[in-house]
C-alpha cells in the first residue's frame, strides 16, 4: 500500500507570526526516510503555498497546482490498490490543551449527504493508540478528532484513501531531533509498516 506523505504549510516568512507549521517538513522528510530505508512506496509531496496567502488544508485551495497533483497522486496509487494519506503538521509547545505533547494524531470523521466517512478504521485506530503510547508514553498519547476544515483528509477519504494528521511538537526542548528521529522509526515500526 502506498504512503503519501503531505505538508500543507511548510513556508516560514515570519519567526513573530504563526505563518507556517515550524517543524512538519523536517519531520515529514524523516518519516519519509525511515519508511524508504525500509522499502515501504511512499510519496512526500511538500506544498509551496505560503500559508496567509492561501492555506493548502482548506477547500479554497482546491484548484491549486499542488492540490490538483496530490489529487493526481492518491487517484494514479488507488489504480493500484489501497492508500494511506499521513498529513503531517506542527505545533508550537505553547498551543492550549497539546504544548507539552511530543506529538499526537488527529483523525477524521464526517459525512456528505447520506454517506459517512471515517479517516481510518476502529483496528487501525487501536494500533495507532498503541503505537503512540509505546513511542511517547502512555500518559502522553492522544488521538483528537478533527474538525472540517481539514480539507486534506476530506478529500482524501472522499477519493478512498484512508487518512490522518501526525502533529509534532515544534520545541526542541520538549522533541529533540533525535527524539523525533525515534518517533519517527518507533511510529513507522510498530504502525506504518502496517500500510507498506
Amino acid at each position: 500500500m502506498p504512503i503519501i506523505i503531505t505538508v500543507a504549510h511548510p513556508i516560514c516568512l515570519d519567526d513573530r507570526e504563526r505563518d507556517c507549521d515550524r517543524r512538519a517538513a523536517s519531520a515529514a522528510r524523516i518519516l519519509h526516510q525511515v519508511l524508504k530505508a525500509k522499502k515501504c512506496d511512499v510519496v512526500l509531496h511538500i506544498s509551496g503555498l505560503y500559508r496567509p496567502e492561501i492555506d493548502a488544508n482548506r477547500s479554497e485551495s482546491r484548484g491549486t497546482l499542488w492540490r490538483k497533483q496530490l489529487n493526481e497522486i492518491i487517484k494514479a496509487q488507488l489504480k493500484l490498490g489501497k492508500v494511506f494519506v499521513v498529513d503531517m503538521h506542527s505545533f508550537p509547545s505553547d498551543a492550549e490543551m497539546v504544548g507539552s505533547l511530543k506529538a499526537y494524531f488527529i483523525e477524521m470523521w464526517f459525512r456528505t449527504g447520506s454517506k459517512v466517512y471515517q479517516g481510518w478504521s476502529d483496528n487501525d485506530k487501536a494500533w495507532a493508540w498503541l503505537a503512540v503510547k509505546e513511542s511517547i508514553g502512555e500518559t502522553n498519547a492522544r488521538i483528537l478528532l478533527g474538525d472540517p476544515h481539514n480539507d486534506i483528509m476530506i478529500t482524501s477519504n472522499i477519493a478512498g484513501a484512508s487518512t490522518v494528521i501526525l502533529e509534532v511538537n515544534e520545541s526542541r526542548d520538549v522533541l529533540s531531533d533525535l527524539g523525533l528521529k525515534e518517533l519517527m522509526t518507533h511510529l513507522t515500526d510498530e504502525l506504518f509498516m502496517k500500510y507498506c
